[in-house]
C-alpha cells in the first residue's frame, strides 16, 4: 500500500521545494508527464473601490488605469515620488472594483502606503485575496 502523498523526488525536473509541494503517486506522475494547475497562495489581491478609484489610481500607478478595459490585465509598478518602484503587479477590473495582484507579502505594505495618499478621494483600499485564487 503507498502512502497518501508523495513528495517530489530529489531526481525531478520540478524546481526543489522541501515539505512546500506533497502530491499522491497519480498526481505526481501527471505533473512529471505533463501541465498540471495549481493554486498560486503567494499571491495576495489589493481591492479599490469608490467613486475616485480610477482617478487615485490613475495618480499613483505606472500605467493607465483610466484606459483599462474590463476584459483585460495589465501589468504596472508603484512608485516612490522619486521614481524608486516598490512593487510591480497585475491589475484589472470587477465591475466598479480595481483589483492589483501582488506577493502576499507585499500586499498590507502596499495598502498602508497607498491608503496614506487618499485624502478626500472617495476611495476604499481592502485586502481582498481571499475573495480571489490565482490558479497557475
Amino acid at each position: 500500500m503507498q502512502p497518501a502523498s508523495t513528495p517530489v523526488p530529489s531526481t525531478s525536473p520540478l524546481p526543489a521545494c522541501p515539505g512546500a509541494w506533497q502530491a499522491n503517486a497519480a498526481q505526481l506522475a501527471l505533473a512529471l508527464h505533463g501541465p498540471v494547475r495549481a493554486r498560486l497562495d503567494e499571491l495576495g489581491v489589493i481591492s479599490v473601490e469608490g467613486a475616485d478609484a480610477v482617478s487615485f489610481l490613475q495618480g499613483q500607478l505606472t500605467n493607465d488605469t483610466a484606459g483599462l478595459a474590463p476584459e483585460r490585465v495589465q501589468f504596472s509598478g508603484y512608485c516612490t515620488a522619486k521614481g524608486r518602484l516598490l512593487a510591480v503587479f497585475e491589475q484589472w477590473r470587477d465591475g466598479a472594483t480595481i483589483l492589483l495582484q501582488l506577493p502576499t507579502d507585499l500586499v498590507a505594505t502596499v495598502a498602508k502606503r497607498l491608503s496614506m495618499f487618499v485624502l478626500r478621494a472617495k476611495v476604499q483600499l481592502g485586502d481582498a485575496s481571499a475573495q480571489w485564487r490565482t490558479m497557475g
